[in-house]
């Protein structure tokens, strides 16, 4: 018996135990599959000590839900749409990995919530907005989803959450409400044809936390993004102290041996950078141009030469920076 076959036999009234049986093991192993590519990028830091065989089955137990006459709601609810005659095996396998997937992406991220609490205030902030949208779009929220201009079908698949981070990083800005940070949302799921218009809630509420780091509430009327208060601490310096000299031992210095730049550049450099990482996270962007950072430090730098010999080395060590004290800090939240 086929998978159709098997799908099919869960559907109806009376569920066939042994088709059940079946297609929970198939998408155990989709969900399985799901979560090692997650945890080889290093997407599951937050979820440490588990199983990943014992998660996946905790992840899509909620897709075999029973209602009181035993139908397996949330699968019926899922192909209620579709014409299982209509697909043929692969697209039978992509319909239900996208099921699969979505569920278990969902549980990731409330798994990561339970353990961040400023994670849970903007969901709830987050919902908040979307009952008092304004908007010309129609947006809901159902079934854990942000769902823009609602249809009755589509093909397409759920936007990854990495997507969603790349399009919204570049827009948000400093002292952001949450209101305005869905109205961003919204417009990039418009603005695309790949996906779905539609996101998960606590997909959204995970990518908004990572951009900022961390959400601060300055009133209870008004809800403002910024850098949690606790970073700006002498912890966050001394984080930052340890990237830059991480960088500069296994970078900068690099440089100096071949000749690329002196040892007395390699300080500028690096206090440059320092300064470019430090705003970006206290206020949420960097105060000036990374060309006058570095003019701090070389009075005598002109434009066209930094553009020409120095733009790509700041930049580097910006980068490594970043990504060096983003990592401890994700190795402290665990």
């Amino acid at each position: 018996m086929g998978l159709k076959e098997t799908i099919s036999n869960c559907l109806g009234e009376e569920v066939s135990r042994k088709d059940l049986k079946k297609l929970i093991k198939k998408c155990h192993s989709m969900a399985l599959a799901y979560l090692r590519m997650k945890a080889a990028s290093n997407k599951l830091y937050m979820i440490r000590g588990e199983r990943l065989e014992d998660l996946a089955w905790d992840f899509i137990a909620e897709l075999f839900e029973k209602d009181d006459n035993d139908c397996l709601v949330k699968l019926q609810e899922y192909f209620d749409d579709i014409s299982l005659e209509d697909l043929n095996h692969s697209e039978l396998i992509i319909e239900l990995r996208k099921l699969v997937f979505t569920k278990v992406e969902d549980n990731i991220f409330r798994a990561v919530g339970e353990k961040d609490p400023s994670l849970r205030k903007i969901i709830r902030n987050l919902k908040l907005a979307i009952r008092d949208c304004d908007s010309d779009h129609r947006v809901s929220y159902e079934q854990g989803f942000i769902i823009v201009d609602k249809h009755d079908r589509d093909n397409l698949p759920v936007m990854p959450s990495e997507f969603m981070q790349i399009r919204l990083s570049s827009r948000l800005e400093d002292k952001m409400q949450i209101p305005d940070i869905l109205a961003d949302a919204i417009d990039v799921l418009l603005k695309q044809d790949r996906y779905q218009k539609k996101i998960s809630l606590v997909s959204l509420a995970s990518v908004i936390r990572l951009t900022f780091v961390n959400f601060h509430e300055t009133t209870t009327e008004k809800k403002q993004l910024n850098a949690d208060e606790s970073i700006i601490t002498t912890e966050f310096q001394e984080f930052l102290d340890e990237s830059v000299e991480m960088v500069r031992t296994s970078t900068g210095f690099s440089y100096v041996r071949k000749g690329k730049i002196s040892e007395d550049q390699l300080d500028m450099y690096m206090n440059a950078a320092k300064d470019i990482v430090n705003d970006y996270f206290n206020s949420g962007k960097s105060e000036s141009s990374q060309f006058e950072y570095l003019k701090n430090y070389m009075p005598e730098l002109e434009y066209d030469d930094f553009r020409s010999n120095n733009r790509q080395v700041l930049e580097y060590l910006v980068k490594l920076i970043r990504k060096d004290l983003i990592e401890t800090f994700k190795e402290d939240w665990s």
